[in-house]
């Protein structure tokens, strides 16, 4: 490969920028066209730990591809299970044993805000949108994950798409940005995080996401061994899930199977990645407990199926009521709120005649089978109630 072809590897690079011709890779070491020896000493972007040229890695790979490539993600594959069952039998802190899987550590930080929104939203709390961060973090480099990340770099030019979040001060007792010393200050940054929480209001949160050991924005910021137990109480005091994100700490890197570990805690939602497949394929996973999906899946199996119920409630309570403008009353005449609705008896949308008494009211026979009738969630529990 001549420098030439090598340039038109750039995507946004000077027209004059030569890049680094790789020609092979083994152990901890690159090597160079030319045959130069280049130590990897930080596993590339803090993604290979277990070293380059694996040959029983480049087996298995090649074993599961010649027997399947591709299905869609809900499905379950021998593979894949292998892999969850793994995962929360030997590696996974207590309590997580949720698996999911996306393309990288941007993406599974990204899914991992949407599914603390959509706990909240499930659980009927749809006012809790905020996600707390703290400055000098790195979260990814998708839009949401640059709104709720502290890397300032890498947010220029992209302000006007970010939302505003809250952020605290970073753990970092060598230059302390509350200018206290440790121990003296009780770590004094963890209720920097409780104070951000209670100025957003407590009500609007969803989550706090931080990196267990602070990695590319100011090096490996160390938190106290007080710093996580303070902040997972503060948390569990607000009702609001605690996001560890361990793309470049988790799998092996810090000495211990996730970073966490040091600290004796058990985050709601944890973020995985690089380590996770040592770069030999590009993989994510965000991994959360029962209690964080199960207001997902206590009644209904997809937020389809949900819509599905609001609508049965609502063909229920306006087929019990006869009522196509509210659905409020049985009869358009005892309505306490005619009118008001916007509809009226020479309206388009004026009532039917109430169903004669002698009629019984009941949901139609197309039920689908699995349906929610049975449930004890709300929009089922109301269906049975109008009808």
């Amino acid at each position: 490969m001549d420098a030439e072809r090598a340039r038109r590897y750039g995507f946004a690079t000077r027209a004059d920028a030569q890049p680094l011709r790789i020609a092979r890779a083994e152990g901890a070491w690159l090597y160079t066209e030319e045959g130069q020896a280049i130590l990897d000493a930080s596993g590339g972007a803090i993604v290979s730990n277990v070293g380059h040229g694996r040959r029983e890695v480049a087996e298995a790979y090649a074993r599961e591809l010649e027997r399947l490539s591709y299905v869609l993600p809900p499905f379950a594959t021998e593979s894949r299970v292998r892999l969850v069952e793994r995962l929360v039998s030997r590696w996974l802190p207590p309590g997580l044993v949720r698996v999911g899987f996306t393309s990288g550590g941007s993406e599974s930080v990204d899914t991992a805000l949407r599914v603390a929104r959509l706990h909240h939203v499930a659980a009927d709390r749809p006012g809790r949108w905020k996600v707390i961060a703290r400055d000098l973090s790195y979260h990814g480099t998708t839009l949401a994950t640059l709104a709720v990340g502290g890397h300032q770099k890498r947010r220029k030019g992209f302000e006007p798409w970010l939302a505003e979040l809250p952020k605290a001060p970073a753990c970092y007792c060598f230059r302390c940005p509350l200018g206290k010393t440790w121990p003296s200050c009780a770590s004094a940054c963890a209720d920097e995080v409780e104070a951000a929480i209670l100025a957003a209001d407590p009500d609007t949160v969803a989550a706090v996401i931080a990196e267990p050991i602070g990695g590319s924005t100011a090096g490996a910021l160390v938190p106290p061994d007080d710093y996580w137990p303070k902040l997972a109480e503060i948390c569990r005091r607000h009702g609001v899930l605690l996001i560890a994100d361990e793309v470049m700490t988790g799998f092996g890197r810090t000495g211990k199977k996730f970073a966490i570990d040091h600290f004796g805690v058990t985050p709601d939602i944890l973020i995985g990645g690089k380590g996770l497949t040592g770069g030999y394929a590009p993989m994510g996973a965000v991994f959360a407990t029962e209690a964080v999906v199960a207001p997902r899946t206590a009644c209904c199996r997809s937020w389809s199926a949900r819509r599905w119920c609001r609508a049965r409630l609502r063909w229920a309570r306006s087929w019990a009521s006869g009522c196509r403008a509210c659905s409020r009353t049985r009869t358009w005449a005892t309505c306490a709120a005619a009118g008001s609705c916007g509809a009226s008896s020479s309206s388009p949308t004026r009532p039917r005649a109430s169903p004669s008494p002698r009629r019984p009211v009941s949901p139609p026979r197309w039920w689908p089978p699995g349906s929610p009738r049975e449930c004890s969630s709300t929009p089922a529990a109301s269906i049975r109630r109008a009808t």
